[in-house]
């Protein structure tokens, strides 16, 4: 997890100013999101294996 002076950091690069707590609920609902679509990503990626056929016929 990133640390919130590192936060603090990227989203100061903007020239806005937050405070910790801020930065502490921004970064709170991003790691959300990427779990989001972390879980989305999977639950996607094993329907598309669940759907391949990655066995082929031999040719005589």
């Amino acid at each position: 997890m990133l640390s919130i002076e590192q936060c603090k950091k990227q989203l100061q690069k903007s020239g806005k100013t937050y405070t910790d707590e801020q930065v502490k609920e921004i970064r709170h609902q991003l790691y959300k999101l990427a779990n989001l679509e972390y879980h989305l990503f999977k639950t996607l990626k094993a329907k598309q294996d669940a759907n391949s056929n990655h066995l082929h016929e031999g040719i005589n």
